[in-house]
């Protein structure tokens, strides 16, 4: 018969094993999770500097990763600058590992987790304009669409906009987006308000090196004279600090090659590279073939007039390229003075840059000046008469008579003059006021207007356009120094009278006096007008960004 005890030792035993095989599998498991869990970190390369532990009881596995703040190499010296990292972390949150950085500790992260899957990598801090000065020295181009939505709407962005996309290769095609994506918005980190980003990098598409234009860089091409261009005149300076207005150059590429072969330090050089420095270009650098000579000038040693408007005109320039002065922003009171139409149409046709045909008349039609022929017949019949009653008197009664008779024709003579000449003068007075009060033509219409003359006039060769001629102008401004404050004086001047009560007589001759600088200075204000009016506002949007966000979380 079985007993009490047999009972305990048949069932109660087993029982008890049996209770306390969870905790053997959660032990076991918990071994096998922490092992799993460091070779994963092992084979991702974080196993020397993350710190693991493990609850046999509990199967919670704790792992602290450091955290990180990187910064890029150094573009110049070191090489790691250009290639892939070749030790990567494909753990969530790593993909900031996918490149090379100078890397720093800044503390630890604690994960608690019971499986691998369960594992991250916290994301690694750096400042935003650095990770976007890099990706785009790599050759990454920017999504338009993406700064427009990640300026708009701010940490709401939809995760997976993407920011920069991969360059395509110049055997598919010319340089631009690809499909690929290189940075994306990823999910928050921990809810903390900082931008998350997701990088992607492929050795395919490493398409630049060192000697490549760095960005928010902007590279001149020197302007070569045609063989048939000829420099006419220069710059005359009336004295050591003000230079003679009204005496450019007869052929504007033919006098840039002048000052250049008159300039021993910058005769073998084909071109300039320059960047913003405190929002103003201060150094220029020159080079040949894209490879840099070692030489370099200042054309502008502070904040000057001229330094500005060189460089609002070169960032206008940079927002129709793949690089420039994106991260220069053309004040807005610059951008409304380019929009503003503020010279009249009737100028034009008084400085001989427009046909008068092309606009509505703003004058009456000169007086006529012709001599009336039934008038001119009395004067001569009158002065048959006179002579035939002459020749009927004495000697000397007749000499007398002929003398007041001519007296009284040169008298008759010269009032009909001077009537003509006041005629004529309050006719210019009327055209010149008809004109003054014209209707105003836009910057764009007045720059081209412009270019044409300057075509006719054999200045500029006939297939230059507007922003061929300001890329000139602003090489011009880089060599010469004089050319630079003559053309600086008159956008000023323009804008002085565009912001004020309008152009009057005295401005109208001071156009007169430099109207190929005014026609130099309309190529860079249209330049400007243009930028403004652009629907693709990607520089702006990028670099408003950028300044939102100081540093964002990279993984």
């Amino acid at each position: 018969m079985v007993g009490a005890p047999d009972i305990i030792t048949y069932v109660g035993v087993p029982l008890a094993v049996l209770g306390v095989l969870p905790i053997f599998y959660t032990c076991i498991r918990s071994i096998l999770s922490l092992r799993s869990i460091r070779h994963v970190l092992k084979t991702n390369g974080l196993a020397s500097t993350s710190i693991t532990r493990g609850s046999l009881m509990s199967g919670i596995i704790e792992v602290e990763i450091p955290r990180r703040r990187i910064t890029p190499l150094s573009r110049d010296s070191d090489p790691g600058y250009w290639t892939l990292n070749p030790h990567t972390i494909s753990l969530p949150g790593g993909s900031w590992a996918t490149l090379n950085w100078n890397e720093l500790l800044t503390g630890r992260v604690l994960y608690r987790c019971q499986y691998k899957e369960e594992l991250r990598v916290p994301p690694a801090e750096i400042v935003f304009e650095e990770l976007v000065t890099f990706l785009l020295d790599r050759g990454a181009v920017p999504d338009p669409k993406g700064w427009r939505v990640l300026k708009s709407i701010g940490l709401w962005t939809p995760t997976g906009t993407v920011l920069l996309r991969a360059p395509v290769s110049a055997s598919r095609g010319s340089p631009g987006a690809g499909a690929e994506t290189v940075l994306r918005l990823a999910p928050p980190y921990d809810g903390d308000g900082i931008l998350r980003l997701a990088l992607n990098w492929r050795k395919e598409w490493d398409c630049r090196d060192v000697n490549s234009l760095p960005p928010f860089w902007m590279r001149l091409a020197r302007p070569l004279c045609e063989s048939h261009q000829r420099p006419i005149g220069t710059v005359v300076k009336q004295s050591d600090d003000e230079p003679l207005l009204g005496s450019p150059m007869a052929s504007l590429l033919a006098e840039i090659s002048e000052l250049h072969r008159s300039a021993e330090r910058e005769d073998l050089s084909d071109g300039v590279r320059f960047h913003s420095e405190s929002g103003h270009v201060q150094t220029v650098y020159f080079e040949t073939k894209g490879a840099l000579t070692g030489k370099q000038h200042q054309p502008w040693h502070n904040s000057t007039p001229a330094s500005a408007w060189f460089t609002w005109t070169a960032a206008a320039l940079s927002q129709k390229s793949s690089t420039g002065l994106w991260n220069v922003c053309i004040p807005p009171e610059i951008t409304t003075f380019a929009t503003k139409s503020s010279i009249p149409g009737g100028v034009l046709v008084l400085l001989e840059i427009l046909d008068g045909t092309a606009i509505p008349p703003f004058a009456e039609p000169p007086p006529d000046q012709s001599i009336d022929i039934m008038q001119r017949h009395r004067a001569f019949v009158e002065g048959q008469r006179q002579r035939a009653i002459e020749e009927k008197m004495p000697p000397a009664q007749a000499a007398e008579a002929a003398r007041a008779r001519m007296l009284a024709q040169s008298q008759s003579f010269h009032e009909q003059h001077v009537k003509s000449i006041q005629v004529k003068k309050e006719y210019e007075a009327k055209r010149v006021i008809g004109a003054l009060n014209s209707m105003p033509l836009s910057v764009a219409v007045v720059a081209e207007k412009c270019r044409l003359y300057l075509v006719t006039e054999n200045i500029i060769p006939a297939r230059y356009t507007l922003d061929d001629l300001a890329r000139a102008i602003l090489y011009l401004m880089i060599v010469s120094s004089e050319a630079a404050k003559v053309i600086t004086e008159v956008l000023e001047q323009w804008r002085s009278w565009a912001e004020k009560s309008g152009l009057n007589q005295q401005h109208l001759e001071y156009l007169k006096a430099n109207k190929i600088w005014f026609c130099y200075a309309s190529a860079l204000l249209a330049v400007i007008e243009q930028a403004g009016h652009s629907e693709a506002q990607l520089s702006l949007d990028m670099m408003e960004c950028l300044k939102i966000w100081h540093t964002v979380h990279l993984g």
